[in-house]
């Protein structure tokens, strides 16, 4: 919470005519960083600033506020500019890519006057960059299509924990912090902790914090924690506190979401179509994965208008967008199609937990919401499953008593009550005839005089007219500006006044001699004793460089000489080499050494294009005009002509951008209407992505290849290993067994052989236990044989087992 308050209190403490009523407080909690982190470059100055454009992927710090003076951009001074101002870090052919830290200092009276120009603010464009923490304050900018106050158009990039605080004037994608907002990169981005006071006025898509918000990358986009409490006015159409377009492309089938969360607006807004408090126009998306525009957790106090589409929260809000936790206690007026929270929705659209004063609006065409009183909604209760823990509260501000945001504290117009702070300045001095005057003037321009008594008495001037010497008195002369006059003495000087010369050098062959001679003419010399040792006089008989030792050689004049070596130059030497500017390319001069290093730097300004003009495209009801501006040297431009009514453009990227060609953008209106817009080539290579598994015995890995050829191979994954299942077939009492080993993942298989059991008998017994085998099957003993010869075998072998004296056939059976 501090955070933003702090950042709120940067633009408030900064701005000395308007006093904040609440959160004094808070005043002492800004921090400045004392020191340059290491890797940035410290920006103490107006040129400081100015020459961030030398290096534009470089990291900066503010150390202290830049304040531009008005004398800054007349003619002669350092930002005239042909008469635009201050010229922004970034244009259409380079783009900033660094850090820029504002370090919680402000930036005062920056001045652009543009209005034919694209891509216009403190910074220009913006490509994969970082801004955090800058304050622009009395901000005075006017400029065409992509306008902001901290930056005119922004790709991929983040804006945190800024203020801007002005006017700023353009026609299509106008914003207080930013024109233009869109992430076309694998990473989401976001704008955050930011808030806009004054201003904002355009034609189409105004927004308080941001004009245009796109996307059509395949990660989320983010505003949150943001706050206006600026004026928005849009000529033809899409007006919002905090965003005047939202809108994903469908891009890809990848799923992706906006979200606008955390956020209040307390300006007004006005439109001619799609105004709201949040967001004048959104949509999301439709798909094989659907990407949606989340509202969420926001509120606004504003009052609405507008002549179509009108809402406290949203204007126009299309399918695949969703309001959650927000509420509106702003008044909503138009002539079709309004309401309390949205104006006109599309479908599928999906909504809940949301509320507004029931006084806010009268016989809306769009009925979504609860209604409450201003008692209802002043108790924590109505605002069922709200999160007043962490997000909302109860107990801000003492003078507003509905709920408010903990990440956002609320600022409201009337905070901002303007009281004249003079500074005195004393702009004609009094004298004994007539009076002086003292002027006061305010940094808002009032000013009045004050008249200064006349002085009492004459006031004298003094000048020494004569000098005295020892010979003649001088005389001091004292003068008032009346006219009136009178002189005085000065006394002799006592003995003679000498001035002394050197009429003869001293060397160390030689005495010198001085001479001094007074005014009368009176004289005497003295002699200047010979010098120690030689009088050298010195000469650089070599050059130093960064290659080669340098020589330098001392001589006397009684011929002893000497040399010493001068060390060689611990940088470059350079050579400059000017490339004059032309109409269609910056000036600039190549700075080139002897040992073959060389960088181009000190850009000068491209002259100026002398354009003719010609509409070449009527603008009807249906389709806007073209007037294409033409230079002699070829180069041209066109400029929209206004519409004679505003259509209703849907997007669609037509063709994807590569970072090797840019792509492009079609908006098209239902009328049949459409015009396509380039989108820049993305930043670094469009990888497309071939997952190879890992196996049992080899590792898994992702192949990247981008339709340039570029190809690498990384994210490698650890091999599985074998997963085996063991299956076994047991052995007989004359077969083999098989243990046979299988991977279930690869197939890999490996077998075993188990040796046969062998057969088992009981003592005594012939039969195999564990098979059918009977060794008595194969014995050619009698005692196993039929007939007669087995019948008396069988009656001896009866006998011997009475007396017992039988024995073991050879098939190991007891005979019987």
């Amino acid at each position: 919470m501090k955070k933003i308050i702090a950042v709120a209190l940067a633009l408030l403490m900064s701005f000395s005519c308007f006093s904040l009523i609440s959160f004094a407080e808070e005043s002492e909690g800004t921090e400045h960083l004392s020191e340059v982190p290491e890797g940035y470059v410290g920006i103490y100055t107006k040129e400081d600033l100015d020459n961030v454009k030398l290096n534009m992927s470089g990291k900066y710090i503010l150390m202290n506020d830049i304040v531009f003076e008005d004398s800054d951009y007349k003619k002669g001074g350092d930002f005239y500019n042909s008469g635009k101002g201050w010229e922004p870090i970034g244009n259409t052919s380079l783009s900033f890519q660094g850090i820029f830290d504002g370090n919680g200092y402000s930036i005062i009276n920056l001045k652009i006057k543009s209005p034919d120009a694209n891509i216009v603010g403190l910074f220009g464009s913006v490509s994969n960059a970082l801004i955090k923490n800058t304050n622009l304050i009395n901000t005075d900018i006017k400029g065409n299509n992509y306008v902001g106050g901290i930056a005119g158009r922004v790709y991929y990039s983040n804006i945190e924990n800024c203020v801007f605080a002005g006017y700023v004037e353009g026609n299509q994608h106008v914003g207080g912090i930013c024109g233009y907002f869109l992430n076309s990169g694998g990473v989401s981005k976001q704008i955050n902790n930011s808030v806009s006071r004054g201003s904002v006025i355009g034609s189409e898509n105004v927004g308080g914090i941001v004009g245009a918000f796109f996307t059509y990358a395949n990660t989320d986009v983010t505003i949150s924690a943001c706050g206006n409490v600026a004026v928005i006015k849009a000529m033809s159409q899409n007006a919002g506190g905090i965003c005047g377009r939202a809108e994903i492309f469908s891009a890809t089938d990848l799923s992706r979401d906006m979200y606008i969360s955390t956020s209040y607006n307390s300006g007004n807004v006005e439109s001619q179509y799609n105004a709201g408090g949040i967001v004048g126009y959104c949509t999301g998306v439709g798909s094989s994965a659907n990407s949606n525009v989340f509202i969420r957790n926001c509120m606004n106090t504003g009052n609405i208008n507008a002549t179509d589409a009108t809402g406290g929260i949203v204007g126009y809000i299309f399918y695949f967008s969703v309001l959650q936790n927000s509420y509106s206690v702003g008044k909503v007026s138009a002539k079709t199609n309004f309401g309390a929270l949205i104006g006109t929705k599309g479908s599928p659209f999906s909504a809940n937990a949301n509320y507004y004063l029931d006084e806010s609006t009268s016989n809306p065409t769009l009925i979504l919401g609860d209604s409450k009183s201003a008692d209802q909604l002043k108790k924590q209760t109505t605002f069922t499953n709200w999160d007043f823990n962490s997000i909302w509260t109860m107990t801000g501000r003492a003078d507003y008593l509905y709920p408010e945001l903990r990440n956002a504290p609320l600022l409201l117009p009337e905070d901002f009550v303007h009281k004249h702070d003079y500074t005195s300045r004393v702009t004609k001095e009094p004298t004994h005839l007539v009076e002086g005057e003292i002027t006061y003037t305010c940094a808002c321009g009032d000013s009045y005089t004050e008249a200064i008594a006349k002085l009492e008495g004459h006031t004298y001037t003094s000048e020494v007219t004569k000098e005295a010497t020892h010979l003649e008195e001088g005389e001091t002369t004292y003068t008032c500006a009346c006219g009136d006059t009178y002189t005085e003495v000065i006394a002799k000087l006592e003995g003679h006044t000498y001035t002394s010369e050197v009429t003869k050098e001293a060397t160390h062959l030689e005495e010198g001699e001085t001479t001094y001679t007074c005014a009368c003419g009176d004289s005497y010399t003295e002699a200047i004793a010979k010098l120690e040792g030689h009088t050298y006089t010195s000469e650089l008989t070599k050059e130093a460089t960064h290659l080669e030792e340098g020589e330098t050689t001392y001589t006397c004049e009684c011929g002893d000489s000497y040399t010493e070596v001068i060390a060689k130059l611990t940088g470059h030497t350079y050579e400059k080499a000017v490339t004059a500017p032309t109409c269609t390319a910056q000036g600039y001069t190549t700075y080139t050494c002897e040992c073959g290093d060389s960088y181009v730097a000190d850009y000068t300004d491209k002259l100026d294009h002398e354009y003719t003009s010609e509409i070449t495209t009527p603008a009807t009801h249906l389709t806007e005009g073209i007037e294409t501006f033409t230079c002699e040297c070829g180069d041209s431009y066109r400029k929209p002509v206004a519409k004679l009514k505003g259509h209703t453009y849907t997007s669609e990227v037509t063709k994807e951008p590569t970072h090797l060609e840019e792509g492009e953008m079609t908006f098209t209106c239902e009328c049949g209407d459409s015009y396509t817009e380039v989108i820049e080539k993305i930043a670094k290579h469009n990888y497309k992505e071939d997952v190879t598994e890992p196996t049992c015995t080899a590792k898994g890995y992702t192949t990247y290849t981008c339709e340039c050829g570029d190809i690498y191979v990384a994210d490698y994954t650890e091999a599985k290993g074998h997963i085996y299942s063991v299956t076994t077939t047991q052995p007989t009492c004359t077969q083999n067994g098989l243990v046979t080993t299988f991977c279930t993942s690869c197939g890999d298989t490996h077998t075993e052989t188990l040796e046969p059991t062998g057969h088992s008998f009981a003592e005594g017994s012939s039969k195999c236990e564990n098979c059918d085998f009977d060794k008595a099957d194969d014995c050619s003993c009698n005692c196993h044989k039929g007939g007669i010869s087995g019948l008396i075998f069988k009656i001896i072998l009866f006998f011997q087992r009475i007396f017992k004296t039988n024995k073991t056939c050879a098939c190991g059976i007891a005979h019987y």
